[in-house]
């Protein structure tokens, strides 16, 4: 497998950083799709239960009306059908809560992945202040940095 380096430089705030850019290998696409992958799942279930709770809802609110202007007979099993769907609320909701105690905001995971990426296709010997500059600055991200450094990469290519 070829893999192609770029030398680059970044200046912060007066400070130069000299790094080296690569791209990651196979494995490392694998780990990072992998991590990026877990969070969609996270979120696939938390949209999948948010969508079954509002149909729970809707379900409750036409049965009512339906218990308000329906005949007795209409109302029997109405009746039972919303105990079921008033159960099913409040599972669905104690499961939404739960997922939202532990899911990590979007922002957060994103940045993670970026700060993963950051460290499979940096090196030199600026990669550790740069982390730590990084780190430190309440202004930069691990998103930002990678978007630096594709432009880098990207006149680097255009000049050669």
């Amino acid at each position: 497998m070829i893999i192609t380096k770029h030398d680059i430089s970044l200046e912060i705030d007066g400070v130069e950083y000299k790094i080296v850019v690569a791209e990651p290998t196979k494995e490392q696409k694998e780990e990072l799709n992998k991590f990026l992958n877990q969070s969609n799942d996270e979120r696939e279930k938390l949209d999948d239960l948010h969508s079954k709770l509002t149909e729970y809802k809707n379900d409750f609110e036409i049965n009512k009306t339906i218990l308000e202007h329906g005949s007795i007979k209409e109302k029997a099993s109405v009746w039972l059908e919303q105990k079921s769907l008033n159960k099913q609320i409040t599972k669905t909701t104690k499961e939404l809560n739960e997922i939202k105690k532990i899911l990590t905001p979007l922002d957060e995971v994103m940045e993670e992945g970026f700060k993963k990426r950051f460290d499979f296709i940096v090196s030199g010997e600026g990669k550790v202040e740069l982390k730590k500059q990084i780190e430190d600055n309440g202004g930069l991200s691990y998103l930002s940095i990678i978007m630096v450094i594709g432009e880098e990469i990207k006149k680097s290519k255009e000049k050669k």
